[in-house]
């Protein structure tokens, strides 16, 4: 296949179209990787936050007392 030649550290480097191809693959799936951990962290807080909820909910004194809930949260969980 194709090389081509590129400056790394002040030195030549042949770069194989395969070894482009594993720097592209391996770009895409680190990215990847990125995302699905801050999905991850993003999850995480939610998750801590109705927990929370859930405790100031358990501790109401007054059963009858309306309890706001933003509907806009519920397309996440469903």
């Amino acid at each position: 296949m194709a090389n081509t030649k590129r400056k790394i550290g002040g030195e030549d480097t042949n770069i194989t179209f395969e070894d482009q191809q594993q720097i592209n693959t391996f770009a895409r799936k680190s990215a990847r990787i990125q995302e699905l951990k801050d999905e991850i962290e993003q999850k995480k807080k939610d998750l801590q936050n109705l927990e929370d909820a859930g405790d100031e909910v358990m501790l109401l004194d007054d059963d009858t007392a309306p309890i706001p809930y933003p509907f806009s949260t519920l397309k996440n969980f469903c």
